[in-house]
């Protein structure tokens, strides 16, 4: 092989390792009978409960939020898309860590939400809001949760055998008064 060729094969293999690195993609995990399925072994058991909206990680669990918790319409009828990563790089600081990622979208909606939560310690992350303002074109809000301040200071997650009588409940978020 010459060496026009080697060096050819050699640029085009960079390439591919530099495209694969920004080429990330979640983990889409299955929910059946609240086991959530597709997690490694680190990760076990998990389980979301859709009627308490109660999740568990390992040896931590979280009950959402009211105000996460309302983001699943009460009807029971939408689409749930649940998705993880916890094998991309770190390499900043400010880096996502391992998440599990809840997507949530009725039918008839042109938007959808999605919940961000941190898999190690169970923390939230962001709740943000996806529009589809046109076939080719999605807008990102990121939800505040600055004004559900007091409330977001309550969402603790707890290990499965703490004894709590308040077990990460939170209170329902209060309108601003006039």
């Amino acid at each position: 092989m010459n060496l026009v060729a080697k060096s050819t094969i050699l640029t085009l293999l960079w390439f591919g390792l530099i495209q694969s690195s920004y080429s990330h993609q979640d983990t889409v995990l299955t929910l059946k009978e609240g086991q959530l399925g597709g997690l490694p072994k680190e990760y076990s058991p998990a389980t979301f409960d859709l009627k308490t909206k109660k999740l568990s990680i390992g040896n931590r669990e979280v009950i959402f939020a009211p105000y996460v918790a309302d983001l699943f319409p009460e009807d029971g009828e939408y689409d749930l898309r649940i998705s993880a990563s916890w094998y991309h790089e770190q390499v900043q600081p400010d880096s996502l860590p391992p998440y599990i990622n809840f997507k949530i979208q009725k039918k008839e909606w042109d938007f959808s939400y999605t919940i961000l939560i941190n898999l190690d310690s169970l923390e939230l992350i962001e709740c943000q809001i996806e529009v589809q303002e046109s076939k080719s074109r999605m807008r990102y809000f990121i939800l505040d949760l600055a004004s559900f301040s007091e409330e977001l200071t309550r969402w603790k997650p707890t290990l499965r055998n703490e004894k709590s009588s308040n077990k990460s409940e939170m209170a329902t978020p209060r309108k601003p008064s006039d």
